[in-house]
């Protein structure tokens, strides 16, 4: 089966995800707001896919961020929204071996892309970390 290639909404920068109210850290009403239409994205995109097998396994992820605007953002603050919203696909973030993570030069329409697929055994091997 090919990669997995969702189109999502702009994530909320990790500094957004909790609030704190009377001592208790909560999840911010904006991250509850931008789940919710990812979850969607995500359910239209693969409607009546069966997850391909080798999701149960290691797995590379590459994120793709188009900016609509020269505003500054770290790519990494945006990684951990992504992460748990595509959990939903039928993986825990946990398998991720690679993470690729790149800024698209600015256009009109800000795009998130996600990619999963099958992390190479290669690249482990070659740092040391299998076998």
């Amino acid at each position: 089966m090919p990669d997995i290639i969702l189109d999502l909404p702009w994530p909320p920068s990790v500094n957004r995800i909790w609030r704190q109210h009377n001592g208790r850290t909560l999840v911010s009403r904006e991250y509850r707001s931008w789940k919710l239409a990812a979850l969607d994205a995500i359910a239209v995109q693969i409607v009546g896919e069966k997850p391909p097998e080798w999701l149960s396994g290691r797995l590379r992820v590459d994120i793709y961020l188009q900016p609509a605007n020269r505003r500054r953002f770290d790519v990494d603050n945006k990684t951990k929204a992504l992460l748990d919203a595509i959990e939903s696909v039928g993986f825990d973030d946990s398998q991720v071996d690679v993470l690729h993570v790149e800024r698209l030069p600015v256009d009109r329409v800000e795009r998130c892309v996600v990619k999963v697929s099958p992390a190479s055994p290669a690249s482990a091997d070659a740092h040391g970390t299998r076998g």
